[in-house]
């Protein structure tokens, strides 16, 4: 559903423990599982929840502070 290089993807799964943890016994290991699965065979609401913490950034005070991720081709991600 959403384009994300590997690096970017990996990445957000680090960012998205606290969320998986709400609702899978094993947030940490699912997380590594994901590392190693196409984005594209991720459940739907998972990949949604990658996107939204990219698109939350670092700064949680500024909505969308990391839409630059999503910028085009003059970024890396």
């Amino acid at each position: 559903m959403y384009q994300f290089n590997d690096e970017l993807k990996s990445g957000t799964t680090y960012h998205i423990v606290d969320w998986l943890d709400t609702w899978h016994p094993k947030p940490k290991k699912y997380a590594k599982y994901l590392r190693k699965t196409p984005m594209n065979k991720w459940p739907a609401e998972v990949q949604t929840a990658a996107f939204v913490a990219v698109l939350d950034g670092h700064d949680k005070n500024i909505r969308w502070y990391g839409k630059s991720h999503f910028a085009g081709g003059r970024w890396t991600c």
